[in-house]
């Protein structure tokens, strides 16, 4: 009803929603009161901010709902810095990141201490590899508001994607001078010191980090990297598992543990893991090529064929955008998968002939002599006349096939 009568009031209520609690009939209402802005923008009744509907349509994850309702804001208000602001968000979460760039611009040209557009801007330069230019930007931020916590962390955290290591100690320094609390910091110190080799130093900046921010999840994962990098499985495992406790569904962070229970050789529990995760994305590479290695520790080499072969065929379908180094890393493991269970039927052969000779063609037990299916015959497809056989003499006979 709010949202019908008095939508301004309705939309301050929104803010209290989370995606989740959307319900199709409320965002429903709330367009048809949004659209009423347009037909009569001077009624108190609906003069209100486009920004409240926008809020809720980006928690319900639609994102071209909420860049139709901030463009046609825009329409009215092309000047508008917090309007181009928010659009330029929305079109980012869609990956429109030129685009967003622009917008961004023109929120910065008319208010250049707007420091949420600055920051923002200077991420989508990121997003798009324009380092330099993000440098050159938020230098000139820095400038603006030298005190400013948030400009010093995101100059930091680009000083040390970028190699900076001075300018990134001195940003973290001042940060930390600043707030001593601050965990973020930490955080970021640890990866200056992994972006130099030191792990030690690495290992103790994210737990110091951990121990200011314990919901970090970002760098709880990057310390299970570097645990998993030492070869300190356990940790790792135990970092992991952390990670999880607080969210169960993190995808990354379960793909790693089953990577870490297979470094162990706990081919069930990765299984499991792999399976579920398997369900969830059956086109995910790295979770396919994870998933043949656990099938083939674990013994099971039709699955392990079967999923290989399923890879191969991904990526060669891909015709525009082919990955041939790729291709062939899924290529060699599918070789691999041959081999090792070629070198196993081998085994058998040579295990049921020993048999065989040592108790006699008369004496053989049926359940002694293993019958395994072949990898190779399987695949050759029923002929319709008997296959001639050529004996080339000291190697296995030759089929030929017309």
């Amino acid at each position: 009803i709010l949202a019908e009568v008095m939508p301004r009031e309705a939309s301050r209520l929104s803010d209290l929603l989370s995606g989740a609690d959307a319900d199709p009939q409320l965002l429903s209402r709330y367009r048809q009161a949004e659209e009423a802005i347009y037909t009569d923008s001077d009624n108190p009744l609906v003069n209100w901010s486009s920004s409240g509907i926008r809020i809720l349509l980006e928690k319900s994850g639609k994102y071209d709902e909420a860049a139709r309702v901030l463009g046609k804001a825009l329409e009215l208000d092309a000047e508008n810095p917090k309007l181009n602001n928010n659009y330029a968000v929305v079109l980012s979460a869609q990956g429109r990141h030129s685009e967003a760039v622009d917008y961004l611009n023109r929120a910065v040209a008319k208010d250049p201490y707007y420091s949420r557009a600055g920051l923002n801007l200077g991420t989508e330069l990121e997003e798009l590899e324009e380092y330099d230019k993000a440098w050159d930007h938020l230098q000139r931020l820095k400038q603006n508001s030298p005190a400013d916590l948030d400009v010093r962390e995101k100059i930091a955290r680009l000083a040390v994607k970028s190699g900076k290591a001075r300018q990134a100690r001195e940003e973290i320094r001042f940060i930390l001078d600043h707030n001593p609390k601050a965990g973020f910091a930490y955080a970021l110190l640890g990866n200056l010191y992994l972006s130099q080799g030191d792990r030690q130093r690495a290992i103790q900046a994210f737990s110091r980090a951990l121990t200011l921010s314990p919901d970090d999840i970002e760098t709880a994962f990057n310390l299970a990297l570097l645990y998993k990098e030492m070869k300190e499985y356990n940790q790792a495992i135990s970092q992991v598992s952390g990670i999880l406790a607080k969210e169960p569904k993190h995808q990354a962070a379960r793909l790693l543990l089953a990577k870490l229970y297979l470094y162990e050789n706990l081919y069930t529990e990765a299984l499991t893991i792999l399976n579920d995760l398997y369900e969830e994305s059956p086109h995910d590479e790295e979770l396919l090529g994870t998933l043949i290695r656990a099938h083939r520790g674990a013994g099971n080499r039709e699955e392990a064929l079967r999923i290989t072969e399923a890879l191969v065929n991904m990526q060669g379908e891909r015709d525009t955008t082919l990955d041939l180094d790729k291709l062939q890393q899924t290529l060699h493991i599918y070789e691999e998968t041959v081999a090792a269970f070629a070198e196993e039927h081998e085994k058998l052969w040579e295990n049921n002939l020993r048999r065989y000779l040592d108790q006699g063609e008369g004496e053989v037990e049926p359940e002694l002599l293993r019958e395994e299916e072949s990898l190779f015959f399987d695949s050759i497809p029923d002929l319709d006349q008997p296959a001639q056989l050529i004996d080339v003499g000291g190697i296995e006979p030759v089929i030929v096939i017309n």
